[in-house]
């Protein structure tokens, strides 16, 4: 098969040609069904502008999305007749849902050039898949830093009260907090309820 590549002035203005859109969800098609059938495919190593530039997408365009998503979204607004990302801009959806992954979409292509980039160019769907999958792991992984860091800083910061909780919060230890502490319980109590008041 040969490969569709758009000319130098579709990259410069950032206009993808359908076709390329087209054999990109075809390549994806294929690649589904090859997996229904194989079940998994041997990984490759990662590539380290990917890592560096997925620990922000969960801070910076979208904390739930996955990368290939919001690709999708634009890559069906291109379908539907968008030339570039100027008519791409100017398709709303009365789909919310879509709305919102394709402005995740625009700030990823802000926010991480490396993916940018492979977008604008011919890559194959596998080479594609793989950049994306990096992404999503060290998105995920961002995050999950995040949320243990911020556990940490919790426990040191409820510590640093006057007077100190008793019993006292351990920031490497998680037994003890939660309802069962009542510094912690207070803060978790919806504020219908009077955490101080037991009735």
């Amino acid at each position: 098969m040969a490969t569709l590549s758009p000319s130098p002035s579709e990259l410069d203005n950032n206009e993808i040609h359908p076709l390329v859109t087209l054999k990109r969800r075809i390549a994806a098609l294929e690649e589904e069904n090859t997996n229904l059938r194989v079940h998994g495919l041997p990984g490759k190593k990662s590539n380290d502008s990917n890592m560096f530039y997925g620990r922000s997408i969960r801070r910076l365009v979208c904390l739930t999305e996955r990368v290939e998503d919001v690709v999708a979204e634009f890559n069906r607004r291109i379908g539907l007749g968008a030339v570039n990302e100027s008519d791409a801009d100017l398709m709303d959806s009365d789909n919310p849902d879509e709305n919102r992954q394709y402005r995740s979409f625009k700030k990823l292509m802000a926010w991480c050039p490396s993916a940018c980039k492979l977008l604008w160019s011919s890559a194959e769907h596998e080479t594609l898949a793989f950049a994306y999958s990096k992404l999503n792991e060290s998105s995920d992984g961002a995050r999950g830093d995040d949320s243990a860091s911020l556990k940490r800083s919790v426990a040191e910061w409820l510590m640093e009260r006057t007077p100190a909780p008793n019993p006292a919060i351990h920031k490497q230890d998680k037994s003890g907090r939660g309802f069962y502490n009542d510094v912690t319980g207070g803060l978790l109590c919806p504020v219908d309820y009077d955490w101080s008041n037991p009735t």
